[in-house]
C-alpha cells in the first residue's frame, strides 16, 4: 500500500472511531463523518439539540491527506488529541502538518511544514 492510502485509511478510521465515541456520548446530537476520498478530506461533524435550546451544529475535526503523503490537522477543537494518535498509528512526525498553524510556526514545531 502506498504512503497515501495507508494515511487515508489511518486518518478515515481513527475519525470514525471518534464520531462512533462521540455519538454514544452526546444524546440528541447527530455525529457523523463527512469524506471526500477523491480529494482526501475527512470532517467530523456534529448537529442537534441539546435540551430545548441549545443548538449543536459544526465540525470539531477536519483533517486531510494530500497527494504528496501529507496529512494536514486542519482542525481540532476536541480532547481526543487527534495529532498524537495519528502518530501512534503510522503517521511520520515530517508528514503531520498542523495546518491550524502559520507556516512560520510549524517550522518551529518539529512536523512538517507543508
Amino acid at each position: 500500500m502506498d504512503k497515501v492510502k495507508k494515511y487515508r485509511q489511518i486518518v478515515r478510521e481513527l475519525i470514525y472511531e471518534i464520531a462512533e465515541r462521540a455519538q454514544s456520548s452526546t444524546s440528541g446530537v447527530e455525529t457523523f463523518v463527512v469524506e471526500d476520498q477523491e480529494k482526501g478530506h475527512y470532517l467530523l461533524f456534529k448537529d442537534g439539540w441539546k435540551g430545548e435550546d441549545r443548538r449543536f451544529y459544526g465540525c470539531p475535526i477536519h483533517v486531510g491527506v494530500n497527494a504528496q503523503a501529507k496529512v494536514y490537522l486542519y482542525y481540532d477543537m476536541t480532547d481526543y488529541e487527534i495529532g498524537q494518535q495519528l502518530l501512534d498509528r503510522g503517521v511520520v512526525p515530517d508528514d503531520l502538518v498542523p495546518a491550524f498553524q502559520p507556516p512560520s510556526v510549524r517550522a518551529l514545531m518539529g512536523y512538517g511544514i507543508a
